[in-house]
């Protein structure tokens, strides 16, 4: 949101920034499996939850990291999630450090 927004001009090293994952959470989420988040991350397509809206929605680790923002493709037991964009992380992000 625009309140929440800094100036560049005060834009700080120690600036506090908002997760992608929660900078989008207008959006639904679906949480994959550490299997489907390696295939996301070479673009493939996974399965799609049952109840996956049409819409994009956000496709989180098991660690709640954004992986990629992903559409549902198919109908009934052939809907699987199309990654739009994938999202990479250093291996700091994934340890915290």
């Amino acid at each position: 949101r625009a309140e929440n927004a800094v100036p560049l001009d005060e834009l700080a090293a120690d600036t506090p920034l908002v997760p992608l994952a929660e900078a989008l959470r207008h959006l639904p989420s679906h949480t994959v499996s550490e299997e489907d988040q390696l295939r996301l991350g070479h673009g493939q397509f996974v399965p799609a939850p049952d109840e996956t809206a049409e819409g994009p929605l956000r496709v989180l680790s098991p660690e709640g990291l954004l992986l990629a923002i992903a559409t549902v493709r198919g109908q009934r037991e052939a809907r699987l999630l199309a990654p739009e964009k994938v999202f990479s992380y250093s291996d700091a992000a994934h340890t915290g450090s």
